[in-house]
């Protein structure tokens, strides 16, 4: 359900709860979207809500969501807690009428969701989610020029996405993500879930692999391979968490040429259509590669100049707030969150048993 704003001069009243990492990109994205308002922000923990209210110029500090609710009349709330808790805190905001803008994965299962959305409509308010990689540049101009036929018919889709087992979600073992359906791939795989799902729709899931065991004591496992298939195409993803090394890359082939997507530097490179590999293609595969890079430079330098972020946070949350003004549907639709929730859902029992019968 989305309704429009009342018209006029009074800013939108905006809260967050959940005061990590995650927040500032929030926080920052927020100062670049007119006629809002960072009233309050909440956490547990009080010294954690104290420091970023204090950074970031935020009047008032909360450690109870219902008080926070009730005392500043918020528009709209930004939940970016872990995600067993979305369903709870989530549904107590829209019982105040509050939209909600959640970080991914909305929910764990598509029932949590189900249950979410009915409390939206009946208290008419928005709930969208952080789908954020879908809003990065170089994603937007892949998916537009694929759209445009530039390299044929999707045949196939691989998404690699691998997290160095040193970074703090993997390495502390008291982490919460470890305490998801799916251990650390649950944090992880809702990014490539939702990614697969704006390439290639009605997909569904064929076979989950998982190796391990981890380099960690608390990892059972430290690979996926998963294989996701449409009526045309076919998914492959690899997670993993057994490098030092940051790897986010999409290949998308088509029948009439291919594109990578480089997450990490935000670059496109196109291969065309060529029946030998000769000097041409190579040279024009490379050239591809410099443009973007040029490309995704000139970006970042105008971003730096006009005094805004550039990343998929930014264009996502303005996007959330103009379709909230506008009464427009929200930038990711109920039926995106539904199809990418009963994905990940799937997913996740897959390498939770995979894991238990490998034992």
């Amino acid at each position: 359900m989305v309704r429009q704003r009342a018209s006029g001069t009074a800013s939108t009243r905006v809260g967050i709860v959940g005061c990590g990492v995650i927040a500032v990109n929030h926080l920052r994205a927020l100062q670049h979207v007119k006629n809002v308002d960072v009233v309050a922000v909440c956490d547990r923990n009080a010294e954690i809500a104290s420091s970023l209210a204090h950074r970031h110029r935020v009047p008032s500090v909360h450690t109870d969501l219902a008080t926070m609710l009730s005392e500043e009349r918020l528009d709209v709330l930004h939940v970016t807690t872990p995600p067993r808790t979305h369903e709870a805190i989530c549904g107590l905001a829209l019982e105040n009428g509050c939209d909600v803008l959640v970080e991914k994965p909305a929910a764990l299962s598509l029932a949590e969701l189900d249950h979410m959305m009915m409390i939206g409509r009946a208290n008419d308010a928005t709930l969208s989610v952080v789908h954020n990689g879908l809003f990065q540049e170089a994603f937007g101009r892949a998916v537009a020029a694929v759209r445009e036929g530039a390299i044929g018919e999707i045949r196939s889709v691989h998404i690699t996405d691998v997290c160095p087992w040193d970074h703090e979600t993997v390495a502390k073992g008291d982490h919460w993500s470890h305490a998801l359906p799916g251990g650390v791939f649950g944090e992880m795989l809702p990014h490539d879930v939702y990614l697969a799902d704006g390439l290639v729709q009605n997909l569904h899931v064929d076979d989950v692999r998982t190796r391990g065991p981890g380099q960690l004591p608390w990892l059972p496992v430290d690979r996926v391979h998963a294989t996701l298939s449409s009526d045309f195409a076919l998914v492959t993803i690899h997670a993993a968490v057994d490098s030092r090394a940051w790897n986010k890359t999409i290949d998308i082939t088509g029948t009439a040429g291919a594109v990578r997507i480089d997450r990490m530097c935000d670059i496109v490179t196109f291969l065309h259509a060529a029946a030998f590999w000769t000097r041409r293609p190579h040279i024009d595969r490379v050239l591809s590669h410099m443009g973007g890079w040029m490309q995704q430079t000139a970006g970042i330098a105008a971003a730096r100049l006009e005094g805004r972020p550039a990343s998929g946070h930014d264009t996502l949350i303005r996007s959330f707030y103009s379709a909230l003004s506008e009464g427009a549907l929200p930038p990711v639709s109920e039926d995106s969150m539904r199809q990418t929730t009963a994905l990940y859902e799937e997913l996740m029992k897959a390498i939770d048993n995979d894991v238990i019968s490998s034992r």
